[in-house]
Parts: C-alpha cells; structure tokens; sequence
C-alpha cells in the first residue's frame, strides 16, 4: 500500500499544540515524490486516520500521474498527426530560385519623392 512512499528517505516534523496535531513528510534522497504532504487535525484523528489520508493521497497522486502520462502521450500523438498532415499537403519543391530583391533606391531619389509628397492633397 505504501510502497511509494518507502522509495527513499523521508523526514517526518510532528507539530502538536493544544491537542491539535501536524504531520509534516518531506521527502529526501531517492524519493519519487518531490513535495512535502502535511496533515493536520486532532491528535485523535491523526492516530486513527493517518495511514488512510496517507493512502489516499497517494492514490491520487498516482491517478493525477497516469493522466498526465496519457495526456502528453495524446499530445504527441497529435503533434505527429499534425506534421504528417501537413507534409502531405506541401507541393514538392522545385530548385527554382528565388527572385532578389529589387535594388533600394537611391537617397537623394527617396528624399525628392519626399520633398514632393503632399499628405492633405493641397
């Protein structure tokens, strides 16, 4: 049931104040989970109900895993789709050359056109 969580070292800070209780996991070396769980209640529920908030969470975890797994699988799959599409659709090219470019005008024939330019047409 835990065997997720037996898969490296963990820290564990046990916080109690006024029969309320924290339980802080921080996962160490070689652990697959990254970030800290914490749980909190009376020191009642913690005894009693600890180890099932503990599998809970880690099912979760798992599912929320498997989904993102599947999700990118689903998104890579459509990327493929996508570019054998659009592979397909592309005429085949040709080792025609590109025309160059008209040559720039000359400043001094740019600074005639603009001296002669009217914007309003007077």
């Amino acid at each position: 049931m835990f065997s997720n969580i037996n898969d490296g070292k963990w820290n564990m800070i046990l916080e109690i104040k006024e029969g309320n209780g924290t339980v802080i996991l921080i996962p160490g070396e070689g652990s697959q989970l990254k970030t800290p769980l914490k749980f909190s209640g009376t020191l009642g529920e913690l005894d009693a109900k600890l180890p099932e908030m503990l599998a809970t969470t880690m099912a979760t975890r798992a599912s929320l895993e498997e989904q993102m797994v599947a999700q990118q699988a689903a998104i890579e799959a459509e990327a493929k789709e996508k570019a054998a599409k659009s592979a397909a659709k592309k005429p085949a090219t040709t080792t025609a050359k590109t025309p160059a470019p008209a040559p720039a005008k000359a400043s001094s024939e740019a600074a005639k056109e603009a001296e002669s330019f009217d914007l309003f047409g007077d």
